[in-house]
């Protein structure tokens, strides 16, 4: 709103011009004043548009309102109001700068020249912005231009057809030109290959067709006077008109060539890096504040025994471990990440993804951000299992060693004891032989203590003798059939005599009463296993019962000797049978012997294919037990020949077995289920048989026999006898052996070692 300052006397002079101005539309804020200095005040403080002022006043005039005007308010507009006035003083008025005077009985006028003096400043004010806004606009532009022109980023405009119409200094470079006006009306197929050329057009036709523009995409180009690629990230933003037409096309390309040579060598080392890390065994991770894993590599992916990183991801120690090791892990992770504390090779035990037990050396060390905080760990276990069950193997070794060495010297004494006493014996009683005057009966007594003591010394030395051949591996086994249930009679009668001095029961069980059990292994053997066992139990056990026997498994026949003697405590159970071992039991009775027995019984049994151990209740008895192979049995049964043989009494089987214990295991099984048996020791002889005309329900086929094997041997019957079953039965066991024997003619097949079970159900099959 425009300010008018009124500088009159008359106050109805004032609203009379007052009344005119608004009755004419004029809007104004007003001021009066009638004296010079409220005058002076004004014009600084009310700041006027307009000055109207009568001419003449008291204190001042006009012409000194005009000039006091000029100085403090030069821009404000000033008209003369007055009674009469001569023409020289109008003169001197407007010379004075006035924009009007006015007498007062045409004051009708003076709402147009407030008016045209209003228009006129609003008209000189626009033109004065306007040239003020082309004169900056001019600049803007001039600035604009060297600021385009010196940034390093490409720019140009296009116009709505995709030529060029601007592309500033780092462009034309780029294009190879140097003058602008040669770009202009040009395209980028101008001075780009046709293929990327192709993308920039289409990506600037997607911009001036949906209006939309294109920010940050990633695109290459070959610079000209180079011939090198450059990465940019360029956006192209239309630019329309004031009526809203698209009618240019900004494009900024920020070169990233350098950012992205950077990003791929980061890439690639992050690549080797992790290829390093995943192929390291070590496991490796780093985890968040929070105890997640953002990284594992390989090897705790395989030990966790999860199939990709992903899955372990985002998981802490106790989501992967919910037993104790998770809980430890867990609280180590806190106490790095929360208090700094750097944990270093610290040995722990773990369970792997297959719940094995494993020992690792770990390390976990905070992670700092570029601020100096902790934003996780970084964390490597290395896996010592087998340096840790190493060294525990070792120390079991050494204290082995050192229990061995104890054994030993207390072997050594007892043994020079045992030694010295049937020596002692010996030389003083061969001594008094030499008495002229001792009487028979009491020269016969000396030499019974010498032969006694002779035989006792005798055995010291084949203890000693055997545990070294043993130990050196020379011991040979010499194999027999020899009758069990016999050699265990003649121990019971042999000890028999002991149990009834000593007061005990005495019991054999064996496992077969009634039937004559043969058996191939090494008699010596056998009885020196037998006889050092019962000879423990009579000397431990004086009290109670002594039982011995075997019993039939699946697989073995099982021997037992069993004592109500001390019994032997859970530690000592395994070294019993280590040599020089002996327990002192706290009994005042005298126990002999060199501690051997259990050790050469130990050897002997391992080397006829079995096992030994022991099982005991101290203070209620010990039952030691030892195997014999389940292939070494054989029930003892009349042998028939084929052609000595009564086919018509029940169904008959004939065997093909070049092994004999085989062939007598096989026996024992079908003639124990009531079926009569014929052997043929190759597939020659079976083939043989069956042309003898030999009646025949079954053949059991071995396959590797010697002058011909069961092939061969079952196409020739089967074309002499189609109808005839053979059943393989074989030690080989591949998907293709069986096939092999059903191609060669058998119904069958069989695997060794075979059951009772499988043999008389697939012979009841065919039968």
């Amino acid at each position: 709103m425009k300010k008018i300052l009124f500088l009159n006397n008359s106050s109805d002079d004032v609203k009379i011009i007052i009344s005119q101005l608004k009755k004419n539309g004029i809007n104004f804020r007003e001021l009066v004043t009638d004296n010079r200095q409220e005058y002076i005040e004004a014009l600084n403080l009310f700041k006027p548009d307009l000055i109207i002022s009568d001419y003449f006043l008291n204190e001042i005039n006009a012409l000194e309102a005009l000039e006091l005007k000029k100085v403090k308010s030069p821009d404000a507009s000033f008209i003369v109001v007055t009674e009469s006035i001569n023409e020289e003083t109008a003169v001197e008025i407007m010379k004075a700068g006035a924009d009007d005077y006015i007498i007062k009985e045409n004051l009708g006028r003076i709402s147009i020249s407030v008016s045209e003096i209003f228009n006129e400043k609003t008209r000189l004010k626009k033109k004065v912005e306007t040239e003020k806004a082309v004169e900056e606009l001019n600049r803007d532009r001039i600035l604009l231009r060297k600021l385009i022109d010196n940034l390093p980023d490409l720019i140009n405009i296009k116009d709505s057809e995709g030529k060029y119409i601007l592309n500033n200094f780092a462009h034309m470079k780029f294009i190879g030109v140097d003058d602008p006006e040669t770009v202009k009306g040009k395209t980028p197929y101008d001075f780009f290959p046709e293929e990327e050329a192709s993308k920039y057009i289409n990506d600037d036709r997607q911009v001036l067709d949906t209006g939309f523009p294109i920010i940050n995409k990633e695109e290459s180009a070959l610079q000209k006077d180079t011939g090198r690629r450059h990465w940019y990230l360029t956006s192209k933003i239309p630019i329309t008109d004031d009526k809203g037409n698209l009618t240019y096309l900004l494009t900024v390309s920020h070169d990233i060539t350098q950012i992205k040579k950077a990003q791929e060598i980061i890439a690639q080392e992050k690549m080797l890096l992790r290829t390093l890390i995943d192929n390291i065994p070590d496991i490796i991770f780093i985890k968040d504040r929070e105890g997640r894993r953002i990284m594992s590599n390989r090897a705790e992916i395989e030990y966790t025994g999860f199939k990709s990183e992903l899955e372990l991801l985002g998981k802490t120690d106790i989501d992967l471990f919910p037993d104790e090791t998770g809980r430890r892990g867990y609280n180590d992770d806190m106490e790095v990440i929360n208090k700094g504390v750097r944990i270093i090779n610290r040995e722990e035990d773990l369970r792997d993804s297959n719940g094995k037990k494993i020992w690792v050396i770990t390390t976990k060390v905070p992670l700092y951000s570029n601020e100096g905080y902790i934003t996780g760990l970084v964390g490597i276990s290395r896996d010592i299992t087998k340096l840790k069950e190493t060294t525990i193997e070792l120390e079991k070794a050494k204290q082995k060693a050192e229990e061995s060495n104890r054994f030993k010297t207390a072997f050594l004494s007892n043994i020079t004891h045992e030694i010295r006493t049937p020596m002692n014996s010996i030389v003083g009683f061969t001594s008094l032989l030499d008495d002229k005057s001792l009487d028979d009966e009491t020269r016969n007594s000396y030499i019974s203590v010498i032969k006694q003591s002779s035989t006792q010394l005798l055995n010291i030395v084949n203890d000693i003798i055997e545990i070294s051949n043993l130990e050196a591996g020379i011991i040979k086994l010499s194999l027999q059939d020899v009758n069990i249930n016999k050699m265990l009679e003649n121990l019971f009668v042999q000890f028999r005599v002991k149990a009834d001095q000593q007061k005990l029961e005495f019991v054999l069980k064996p496992g077969f009463k009634d039937t004559e059990l043969i058996v191939n292994t090494d008699p010596t053997k056998f009885l020196q296993v037998m006889t050092n066992l019962l000879s423990n139990a009579f000397k431990y056990t004086t009290k109670g019962k002594i039982e011995f026997g075997y019993i039939v498994e699946k697989e073995q026949l099982k021997f037992f000797v069993s004592d109500t003697g001390p019994g032997i405590l859970p530690e000592h159970r395994e070294k019993i049978f280590d040599r020089f071992f002996r327990i002192e039991h706290s009994s005042n009775q005298k126990r002999e012997g060199t501690g051997l027995g259990l050790a050469i019984s130990k050897g002997y049994v391992e080397l006829l294919g079995g096992r030994i151990w022991c099982e005991s209740v101290h203070g209620k008895g010990s039952t030691f037990f030892f195997t014999i192979p389940h292939h070494q049995i054989f029930a003892g049964k009349e042998k028939k020949h084929y052609d000595k043989l009564d086919t018509t009494a029940c169904k008959t089987i004939l065997i093909a077995e070049d092994d004999y214990n085989n062939y007598l295991f096989i026996n024992i099984l079908l003639t124990k289920n009531g079926f009569n048996t014929i052997h043929a020791i190759n597939g020659k002889e079976a083939v043989e048989i069956i042309k003898s005309g030999v009646k025949v329900d079954l053949i059991i086929m071995d396959i590797k026999m010697p002058e011909m094997d069961g092939y061969e041997a079952t196409q020739i019957i089967k074309k002499l006898n189609p109808d005839l079953p053979i059943i393989s039965l074989t030690a080989y066991a591949l998907p293709e052996d069986r096939e092999k024997s059903l191609d060669a003619g058998c119904v069958d097949y069989l695997t060794k070692p075979v059951s009772l079970e499988s043999l008389i159900n697939i012979v009841k099959k065919y039968i």
